[in-house]
């Protein structure tokens, strides 16, 4: 990190006029690379996934789950409109579930949390 007399020197080098306050922050900015520090929680899987992409490009593991992250982001589902609805294919392999799947899991639920709001005597 800079210390402050040297970010006046740097300033003065490249001829900044100090009586225009408000642009200091802005040439600062320019100045020193300021960078955003996070912890977040992930799986061990994707933590290994990131650590393996990091090694094999040579990068930080920062770097590497934000390529992932952003690689997410962007990437597009092929879908299609099917009776008004949108729909997309899933990959093979997956599960599939449709309406009666749904009911069961929900009377199998109501059925297991009943006893909890029945009339206690």
């Amino acid at each position: 990190m800079t210390q402050d007399g040297e970010i006046g020197v740097r300033l003065a080098e490249i001829g900044h006029d100090f009586s225009y306050p408000y642009l200091t922050s802005l040439v600062i900015s320019d100045i020193i690379n300021i960078a955003m520090r996070t912890t977040i929680n992930v799986d061990d899987d994707v933590l290994e996934l990131a650590r393996a992409l990091a090694a094999a490009r040579q990068i930080s593991l920062g770097a590497a789950v934000s390529y992932l992250v952003r690689r997410g982001a962007s990437a597009r589902t092929r879908h299609r409109i099917r009776n008004g609805f949108h729909t997309f294919a899933i990959e093979p392999g997956l599960t599939r579930f449709g309406p009666d799947d749904i009911r069961e899991v929900l009377d199998e639920e109501d059925s297991s949390s009943a006893p909890l709001f029945s009339k206690r005597e």
